[in-house]
């Protein structure tokens, strides 16, 4: 529900109608006395409770109920100030107050484009040495498979064998044998030994 409202307006004592045009200054006095429109509360008032009103000059008029009012009751609302103030007025402040909030949102705005630009970048150098890392261990866990495989055949390698030079033996001659593990090994004759000559022959 909404109030109802009936426009009044403080008079003056004196004849207003000669005074205005001797003194000016009186009538601009008389015209800045507070006008009123006395508001009949609807049912569900209450102390404190705002509402909003058109007044009789179009222009619309909030105010909150005084304390020990309730339904029913008369308010006598001050609509002067706001009569006084043209709508083009109002939305010029409410416009300046717009651009104001914009322009104090813009230095916060451009923080937070730097905010997440920074974090972006901290975000591609992190993945970037997680990659190198990634990359970096790839090869340590390839060289430790390589050095693992190498190992086995590096130990097969070492190994000796004392031969006998049978009698056909001469020096530039090679000879084949048979090694523990299997593989056959190939010699040739050292300078200075024939048949019976006994050389140690590493594999």
């Amino acid at each position: 529900s909404r109030p109802t409202a009936q426009a009044t307006q403080a008079t003056s004592p004196c004849d207003c109608s000669s005074s205005v045009l001797e003194d000016p200054a009186m009538y601009q006095q008389q015209q800045a006395q507070p006008q009123y429109e006395t508001v009949t509360l609807p049912g569900d008032a209450f102390p404190g409770k705002q509402y909003t009103f058109t007044s009789s000059n179009g222009q619309q008029v909030s105010f909150a109920v005084p304390a020990g009012m309730g339904p029913g009751s008369s308010v006598n609302v001050d609509v002067g100030a706001v009569a006084a103030a043209p709508q083009h007025q109002q939305y010029a402040q409410y416009a300046a107050q717009q651009y104001g909030a914009q322009q104090q949102m813009q230095p916060a705005a451009a923080q937070y484009a730097q905010y997440t630009a920074a974090v972006a970048q901290q975000q591609q150098q992190q993945l970037a040495q997680q990659q190198q890392y990634a990359a970096l261990l790839a090869q340590q866990q390839q060289a430790a498979q390589y050095a693992a495989y190498q190992q086995p055949a590096q130990q097969q390698q070492r190994g000796s064998e004392s031969v006998t030079l049978p009698g056909g033996a001469f020096p530039g001659k090679e000879y084949s044998f048979a090694a523990p593990d299997g593989r056959t090994v190939t010699f040739q004759v050292p300078q200075g030994m024939g048949p019976g000559s006994v050389l140690t022959v590493s594999y």
